[in-house]
């Protein structure tokens, strides 16, 4: 309110004036007051200097704590009335601002104008920030289907990672092999103790997990024992082998590998013909699960081709390893795969360094030479080394040293020319007997690296013929070979 004394000179001596932002605009309300002539003007400053400040104005409404203006004329007094300020007596929505009106800092605060002037300065106002919402995949996992491999099942299993749930006779399962059966029989004693009767008088559902298998692979199995056969491959159609990979696993597993014996050996067929043509490599070529496959079926004769191909081809170079993690490994054999390409490449480098030995010594040169003349071996054994040193082969490297695999090195040994490139059948005929002493050489070294691929030792040990044989009568594959002991 604003209030005048009787005498305007007096009234201009101790006047004193408050200044009172608004909270949303730039309109100032001018509060005077008249103090007698006993009372100093520094004490009513400081009175109203120490007056408690309003509450905060809700910024997006009239609620609550806020000051309504009534009436916006300006008189000639100056004067503007309010309702009541800070009493909560005002009128207006009380619904607080949307969070998309307020702007938001990094730690949560959500910033309001000031009310100190007309300038536009932020104080931060502690708000809590909602929480994004969820979405329901990460809320709650959703429960994974359940399939009825029998409908009158009393056993569920939950299988894989995403606990996929088959509902199957568990007496069909402990028939199928012994594991199934012992199994069973301890998950019978744990929860025999905790099952109740349902009020229809039977046994609840029995659940056993099995999170490390596959559940595709756990489903044909399931189907095979449960006698489903309209919904397992035919013994000529395709099937994918990670598929076939994962069922060979799980038949090892559980000691089933019999109930394969109808379609054991056409899926293999199918198998091993698609992989050859997929690419070059021993990845590509899924060399590492098809030797798990022979294995578990007892396929020999594959079992052998596959793992003379991981003797030849493994190096160090991408997708031609000689382990893969990702595949399970038949006991013992990735160790005598190893311990045989270090006795190859062991016996390669030495068939090269004995014919450069032989020059180097000059032992069987003069022997070898139609005219004798002494420039045949000093240039029969420079061309080698130079060639040998093109493909990065000289001096020779101890076996452990070498990187590329065992067909790599023996093609880059063939390659090794002892006679003068620029030799040919219109050169002198001086030079002709060099052309002729190169070619023996050549010749010599290429029959000894056929010597030593066309003789491999086997890699297989006594315990691997027997397990391919046991596997063999059970999966319905012929031995074509008889076991070595």
């Amino acid at each position: 309110m604003v209030s005048h004394s009787n005498s305007e000179a007096s009234s201009s001596r101790s006047q004193s004036v408050h200044f009172t932002p608004s909270s949303a605009s730039t309109t100032h309300v001018f509060s005077a007051s008249s103090s007698s002539s006993s009372t100093p003007a520094s004490r009513r400053l400081s009175e109203i200097r120490h007056r408690p400040a309003p509450k905060r104005r809700n910024l997006f409404g009239t609620g609550s704590g806020d000051a309504t203006p009534t009436s916006t004329t300006t008189s000639t007094s100056a004067s503007t009335s309010f309702s009541q300020r800070g009493t909560g007596t005002g009128t207006g929505s009380t619904t607080p601002p949307t969070p998309a009106s307020v702007g938001r800092g990094r730690s949560g605060y959500a910033f309001y104008p000031s009310r100190a002037s007309s300038s536009r300065t932020f104080s931060p106002e502690k708000r809590e920030v909602p929480a994004p919402a969820t979405s329901r995949s990460t809320a709650a996992v959703a429960e994974a289907p359940k399939y009825y491999i029998d409908p009158d099942g009393d056993l569920c299993l939950e299988v894989g990672f995403a606990a996929a749930k088959f509902v199957v006779d568990s007496k069909v399962l402990a028939r199928a092999s012994p594991v199934w059966k012992k199994l069973l029989d301890t998950e019978s004693r744990k929860t025999e103790a905790a099952a109740q009767t349902t009020p229809r008088g039977r046994k609840p559902e029995r659940v056993l997990k099995l999170p490390d298998d596959n559940n595709s692979a756990m489903e044909i199995f399931l189907n095979i024992v449960h006698g489903r056969f309209d919904r397992v491959s035919g013994f000529d159609d395709f099937v994918y082998l990670v598929y076939f990979y994962s069922l060979c696993v799980l038949t090892h597993k559980y000691d089933v590998t019999r109930v394969l014996r109808p379609w054991a050996k056409g899926w293999s067929r199918t198998v091993h013909a698609n992989c050859d043509r997929l690419g070059e490599s021993l990845r590509t070529r899924f060399c590492h699960e098809r030797l798990w496959i022979a294995w578990e079926l007892g396929d020999q004769p594959t079992f052998e081709a596959i793992a003379k191909t991981l003797l030849l081809e493994s190096s160090a170079e991408p997708g031609y390893n000689l382990k893969y993690v990702g595949a399970v490994e038949p006991p013992e054999i990735y160790a005598n795969i190893k311990d045989t390409r270090l006795y190859i490449i062991s016996s390669l480098l030495s068939a090269a360094r004995k014919i450069i030995e032989g020059l180097i010594q000059n032992s069987e040169a003069p022997a070898q030479c139609p005219d004798g003349k002494p420039d045949c071996v000093p240039s029969m054994l420079g061309n080698a080394i130079r060639s040998l040193h093109g493909a990065d082969l000289w001096p020779l490297p101890l076996p452990e040293d070498v990187q590329c695999s065992v067909s790599t090195l023996a093609k880059n040994l063939r390659l090794a020319a002892f006679g003068d490139a620029a030799s040919s059948p219109a050169t002198t005929p001086s030079h002709t007997h060099t052309h002729t002493c190169s070619q023996r050489f050549e010749r010599v070294l290429g029959e000894m690296i056929d010597v030593i691929l066309n003789d491999l030792p086997s890699m297989l040990t006594k315990a691997h013929h027997v397990h391919l044989a046991d596997r063999a009568e059970k999966a319905g594959f012929v031995q074509t070979m008889a076991a070595k002991p």
